[in-house]
């Protein structure tokens, strides 16, 4: 090369390539093999310049060694030499006049190696691969044994909540005080206080409950429910509260707008939820035969077998009814919609009230004395329902969306659990009924849901998009994740076959609910839904569960966007 070039390196050197390269790849002594790894040059012998008594001379100027890299579009290439691997030399032609005016690149020697580094030698086979064990090793060590996360809520043994003398019971006879359930979540403080106290651990092990008793069970009724299960009147009476609220769905047909999103339509729907909450609230309470769910009627049905004289079914229905239009004259905000929704429960309301009064003037015996009793602890039990739907009626107002956002996300999930745990806790529903919560009523909670957000559009509340789990639930993935622990043939990464998802997306909760994120999103799951997508690699459906159990934890529980809309009253009270 001459010193006559445009030299900037020693000896009048050009050290800039010839070609595009990129920082910190390239600097102005070294050309890195990253940047072009097919070439680097190759010192010459002294002497061997390209001075004009060289053979391989073809320009003017004094000789000088070759030890860089002469860009070929710069100073052009003529006579230059390629080495290839084995130390062959193939000589250039001359490819053109120096652009530059100088002719530094006559005779300069190249070498060419196809994969190769510095030497220009070839990699050994599997080179690369053994490079990126060696690197994911060394990262594994250095990070240590990996950990499942801690819980964050101890929420202890899996259990239902205790009783505080439900729907008449001895507690709630002695004046239990119910108030409207409010927020009370404000600040950061507020939640780490919830997060310490005992309300969290006492819901949290309701939830523990339920998924434990939802393990290896079909979800749903009839042939492809579980067969061996048989729900109980207090199950299929909050199976009626929800199919009375999807008829109306299809009573509030959908606006037609051109937003996706948000169909004003819904608050028309949430409107008349609110008008009939209270009369469909006090209906889920049990008549005294059913008191405490599946347990207490087969408690009561073992007394009614030791008793000598079995109380009045007439009786019954109709003091029954007339607790139904006491609480809708507690709570009710409009009572002649409440007339019009249920016109028969004035008319029993008013026969009970006579025949009370009969019984009043009855004479005294042993037999009337027993139902004076009876009669009298109806009465006490009456004012405790309506109160009790007072504090009940926001959760389920909250449990479907808000009316004034037009969204819905898991925090409304957990208002609706929070209304069945009151429930228990007031002895509406009994241990029995843990698989009926978990795979009855909640799924038709589920369906009635989809129901909702696919005929009004709800926008996700608090969705984290292709990096939450899902936009709108969370509960499910627990509970179906428990439904499918042992099961021989469904495997987590079974919810990528189409075939499984449309034969037993009915009976499992967590094939339905992605059966349903395939419908509404478009494209492969591991872009719509990355997580769900990463959750299919796990091994079983054992650490399926666990895993959710503390993500639902970390990620609905603990956040304070989610939390700061939960309702507390006396049944969950804020500790």
């Amino acid at each position: 090369m001459t010193g006559t070039g445009h030299g900037h390196g020693h000896g009048g050197l050009d050290d800039s390539p010839g070609f595009p390269t990129s920082s910190p790849y390239h600097s102005k002594d070294t050309l890195s093999p990253t940047a072009a790894p097919w070439a680097h040059p190759v010192p010459r012998a002294p002497g061997a310049g390209s001075g004009s008594g060289s053979p391989s001379a073809s320009g003017s100027g004094s000789g000088s060694s070759s030890s860089g890299l002469s860009p070929a579009g710069s100073l052009g290439l003529g006579g230059a030499a390629l080495r290839l691997p084995g130390d062959n030399l193939i000589t250039l032609p001359r490819l053109g006049a120096d652009l530059s005016g100088g002719d530094a690149a006559a005779g300069a020697t190249f070498s060419l190696s196809l994969m190769g580094g510095a030497s220009g030698s070839m990699p050994a086979p599997g080179a690369g691969a053994a490079a990126m064990a060696a690197a994911a090793a060394s990262a594994a060590a250095a990070a240590g044994p990996r950990k499942a996360p801690e819980a964050v809520i101890d929420a202890g043994a899996p259990r239902m909540p205790a009783r505080v003398g439900a729907a008449g019971g001895g507690g709630a006879a002695g004046g239990y005080g119910f108030v409207p359930a409010r927020k009370r979540i404000m600040t950061a403080e507020d939640l780490k206080r919830f997060l310490e106290g005992q309300t969290v651990k006492d819901l949290m092990a309701f939830i523990l409950s339920i998924n434990e008793a939802v393990q290896g069970k079909k979800a749903g009724l009839g042939p492809t429910g579980d067969p061996s299960y048989v729900p109980s009147p207090a199950v299929s009476r909050m199976c009626g509260l929800l199919d009375a609220l999807g008829a109306l769905v299809d009573a509030v047909p959908p606006e037609q707008q051109s937003l996706r999103y948000g169909n004003p339509a819904f608050r028309t729907w949430h409107a008349k939820l609110t008008e009939r909450g209270p009369l469909l609230l006090a209906a889920v309470f049990p008549p005294d035969e059913e008191e405490g769910g599946a347990e207490g009627q087969q408690q009561q049905q073992q007394q009614e077998k030791a008793a000598s004289v079995a109380p009045s079914g007439t009786q019954q229905g109709a003091d029954t009814a007339a607790a139904s239009g006491e609480a809708a004259a507690a709570a009710a905000p409009a009572s002649a919609f409440a007339a019009e929704a249920e016109p028969e429960a004035g008319q029993a309301a008013g026969a009970s009230t006579s025949e009370q009064a009969e019984a009043a003037a009855a004479p005294s015996s042993s037999s009337s004395q027993q139902q004076q009793q009876q009669q009298q602890q109806q009465q006490r039990r009456l004012p405790l329902r309506a109160a009790a739907v007072v504090e009940l009626l926001p959760y389920l107002l909250d449990s479907f969306g808000n009316a004034t956002r037009i969204d819905y996300g898991t925090g409304h999930e957990t208002q609706f659990v929070a209304l069945l745990y009151c429930l228990a806790k007031l002895g509406v529903f009994g241990e029995a009924d843990r698989q009926g919560l978990g795979l009855v009523v909640f799924k038709q909670y589920l369906e009635l849901m989809r129901k909702i957000q696919t005929t009004y559009w709800l926008e996700p509340a608090g969705s984290h998009g292709v990096w939450g789990l899902d936009d709108y639930q969370f509960l499910p993935f627990i509970w179906g994740a428990a439904q499918l622990i042992g099961h021989p043939m469904i495997k987590p990464k079974s919810i990528h076959n189409p075939d499984i998802l449309e034969a037993y997306a009915g009976p499992y909760l967590y094939l339905g609910c992605i059966k349903f994120v395939k419908q509404v999103k478009k494209g492969p799951l591991a872009e719509t839904s990355p997580m769900l997508n990463d959750v299919s690699c796990v091994p079983t459906w054992a650490k399926v569960n666990s895993g959710m159990i503390k993500m639902y934890q970390v990620e609905v529980l603990s956040k304070f966007p989610i939390m700061q809309h939960f309702f507390f009253g006396s049944l969950l009270p804020f500790e």
